[in-house]
C-alpha cells in the first residue's frame, strides 16, 4: 500500500505543479495583452503609430500613419495614410524655409495631405494663421485631426474634403501638393483645378523624380501657361518665384 500511496502524492504535486505553472502563464499573457492594449493608439477605431519628423528628436512635429493594410475596410485606401518620402522631403523644407518666402502667406492649403505630416509642420510657423489639410479619404483626415488635437494646433488647422478632379479648391496664400498624381486624369485635372484658381497664389509642388505622372501635369500646365516649367531640387528655390517645381531624390529624404 505505501508505495501506491507515494505514486498517488507524487502525481497529485505533479498534476498540482503542472496547474499552477499553466495558470503562471495564463496570467503573464493577460498582462502582456492588457500592458499592450493600454500603450495601443487607435484611429477611428484602427491601430495606428507615430511618425515623427525626426527620429529620436523628441520636439520634433510628427503625424500618425495606419499601423497594417489588414486593419482596414476593403474600401478604405492604405496608401492614403502612410507618409511618403516626398512628404517627408516638403515637410522639412517648410520647417526651414526662408521668411522672404513665406512674407505674403498666412493660409496655406495641403492638396491631398494623406496623414498630413507638411500641413502640421507649417502650423508651427509663427507666420502662419490658417492650414487647410485636404484629401479625399476620410480616415486620412481623421489622422491629421488627431495629431493637431494631440500637439495643440486644432485654432490653426482644420481638415476638408477636396477632389483635385474637382472644380473647386480652399482660398489660400500658398497651396502644397507632394506626389499626389497617382493617375493621368488626376494629373491633367489638378492642373486646370491650379490654373484656375490658384495663379494669385504661392504653389509649391514636390514629386519625385521616378513619377511618371509628374510629367503629364507639367505638359499639360504648361500648355495652359504656355510657358515651359523646369522641376528644381529645394536648394535653388528662389523665394520671388511663386509656382515651384520641386525634384525629389528618395535617397536624399531624411529621417
Amino acid at each position: 500500500q505505501r508505495p501506491s500511496s507515494y505514486l498517488f502524492i507524487m502525481i497529485w504535486f505533479s498534476l498540482l505543479y503542472r496547474s499552477l505553472v499553466i495558470c503562471y502563464l495564463c496570467c503573464l499573457v493577460k498582462l502582456s495583452l492588457s500592458l499592450s492594449t493600454q500603450h495601443r493608439v487607435v484611429c477611428s477605431n484602427i491601430a495606428v503609430e507615430k511618425v515623427p519628423l525626426r527620429r529620436g528628436d523628441e520636439s520634433s512635429t510628427y503625424c500618425y500613419k495606419v499601423s497594417s493594410a489588414s486593419d482596414l475596410k476593403p474600401h478604405q485606401n492604405f496608401l492614403a495614410t502612410q507618409v511618403w518620402p516626398t512628404a517627408r522631403e516638403a515637410a522639412h523644407f517648410l520647417e526651414a524655409v526662408s521668411l522672404s518666402s513665406l512674407h505674403d502667406v498666412k493660409t496655406v492649403c495641403e492638396l491631398g495631405c494623406g496623414p498630413g505630416l507638411p500641413s502640421l509642420v507649417i502650423a508651427k510657423r509663427k507666420e502662419i494663421t490658417e492650414v487647410i489639410a485636404t484629401d479625399l479619404d476620410s480616415l486620412a483626415l481623421d489622422l491629421v485631426q488627431m495629431a493637431a488635437t494631440d500637439q495643440k494646433l486644432l485654432d490653426i488647422v482644420r481638415t476638408c474634403r477636396v477632389d483635385l478632379c474637382g472644380n473647386e479648391l480652399p482660398p489660400a496664400d500658398l497651396y502644397i501638393l507632394s506626389d499626389v498624381f497617382e493617375s493621368g486624369t488626376v494629373a491633367k485635372k489638378a492642373a486646370r483645378l491650379l490654373y484656375n484658381q490658384a495663379m494669385d497664389s504661392r504653389v509649391w509642388i514636390f514629386c519625385q523624380s521616378d513619377r511618371f505622372q509628374r510629367t503629364v501635369f507639367a505638359d499639360e500646365f504648361s500648355k495652359l501657361t504656355g510657358k515651359p516649367l523646369d522641376w528644381i531640387s529645394v536648394k535653388e528655390h528662389d523665394p520671388s518665384n511663386r509656382f515651384c517645381l520641386f525634384n525629389v531624390e528618395e535617397t536624399d529624404v531624411c529621417y
